[in-house]
C-alpha cells in the first residue's frame, strides 16, 4: 500500500480482480412520440441505450417497471406491468439499443406516469448481480 492509497488513488480492482466503478453503466432513454394521447388505443416506444463504462466486458440486463395503478402496460391489455431484456455481453465503451413499447388504452387517464428503469451488471450469469443503476423517467399522457 502507498502513500496515494491514502488519499483515495488506489486502484479501481477489488481482491477478486474484478473492476468497480460508481457509474458501470449509462442508461439514456428517449420516448417517439414524445407523449401519448390519454383514453386512445396506442402506444410510445421508448428506446433505451446502455454503454459499458468500465474498461471490462460485462454481462447486461435492464428492467423496466410501470406503475401498479396507471392503465398503461407492455401489452395491449396493459396488464404486464415488468419487463426485463437481457442484452448479453457488453464490450468496453460499447452502447446497445433496444426498444420497448408501452401500450395505453381507453381507460388511460392524462397524468404523468413515472417509469423505473434498472440496469444491472452481473457475474457470470444472469443470477449474480455484481452492480446496479437506476433511472427514472416520466411518460406524459395528455
Amino acid at each position: 500500500m502507498g502513500f496515494f492509497d491514502f488519499l483515495g488513488g488506489g486502484s479501481s480492482e477489488d481482491a477478486g480482480g474484478v473492476e468497480t466503478a460508481k457509474n458501470p453503466l449509462t442508461v439514456a432513454t428517449k420516448f417517439t412520440p414524445l407523449r401519448m394521447r390519454s383514453h386512445k388505443d396506442e402506444y410510445v416506444t421508448l428506446e433505451i441505450a446502455v454503454k459499458n463504462n468500465l474498461a471490462q466486458k460485462q454481462l447486461v440486463s435492464i428492467d423496466a417497471l410501470l406503475p401498479k395503478g396507471a392503465k398503461l402496460g407492455f401489452d395491449r391489455l396493459g396488464i404486464h406491468k415488468f419487463k426485463e431484456e437481457r442484452l448479453g455481453v457488453v464490450a468496453p465503451g460499447e452502447t446497445k439499443r433496444f426498444s420497448l413499447q408501452l401500450y395505453g388504452n381507453t381507460n388511460t387517464k392524462p397524468d404523468s406516469y413515472e417509469i423505473e428503469i434498472l440496469g444491472y451488471s452481473h457475474y457470470l450469469d444472469y443470477k449474480k448481480v455484481l452492480n446496479h443503476v437506476k433511472k427514472v423517467v416520466c411518460l406524459r399522457v395528455v
